[in-house]
C-alpha cells in the first residue's frame, strides 16, 4: 500500500511541474572518451559539437524507461503535452526524465586520418553513466 501511494504522489508531482524540471543528467563524454580509447586505441579523436561543446552523437535508438511509461499513460496524464519528445524511431520519452538510455554513432578520426564509427549503448542517470560497446566500422587492431 505504501509503494502505491508513493506511486500516486510521483505520478500527481510530475503532472504539476509539468516540464518545468531541474533534472540534469551526468555528462557521457568521459566515459564514452575512455570506452573508445580503450577499444580502438589511445590515438583517435571523436568528433565534437562546437554549438554544445560536447561530444558529436547520433540517437540510432532511445529506450523508454518504465517512468517514461507511465507518465506517458492515461495515469500519468502527460500524453500529448509539451513534456513528451520522440526519439528518432518514434519512441515516446519524457522531457526531464532523470535517466536516459539509447544506441548512438560518434564519428572517429584514427591517427591516419581515416574516419570511421563506433556504436554505443549510453545510459546516463543523474550521478552514473554506463558505457557499453556495441559494434565499430573503423578496423581494430588485434594489439588492442
Amino acid at each position: 500500500m505504501k509503494k502505491i501511494l508513493i506511486g500516486l504522489t510521483l505520478l500527481a508531482s510530475m503532472s504539476s511541474f509539468a516540464c518545468q524540471t531541474d533534472t540534469v543528467l551526468m555528462n557521457s563524454d568521459p566515459a564514452t572518451e575512455r570506452l573508445v580509447k580503450r577499444v580502438l586505441g589511445e590515438d583517435v579523436k571523436l568528433d565534437q559539437n562546437s554549438h554544445y561543446n560536447s561530444l558529436e552523437r547520433k540517437a540510432i535508438r532511445l529506450y523508454p524507461t518504465i517512468m517514461d511509461r507511465v507518465a506517458l499513460s492515461s495515469i500519468g496524464g502527460m500524453a500529448g503535452t509539451s513534456c513528451e519528445v520522440q526519439g528518432p524511431n518514434g519512441e515516446r520519452l519524457v522531457h526531464g526524465a532523470t535517466t536516459m538510455k539509447g544506441d548512438y554513432r560518434y564519428d572517429v578520426t584514427l591517427l591516419d586520418g581515416s574516419k570511421c564509427t563506433i556504436d554505443l549503448f549510453v545510459k546516463e542517470k543523474v550521478k552514473r553513466v554506463k558505457v557499453k560497446f556495441l559494434k565499430t566500422s573503423c578496423e581494430i587492431s588485434e594489439e588492442g
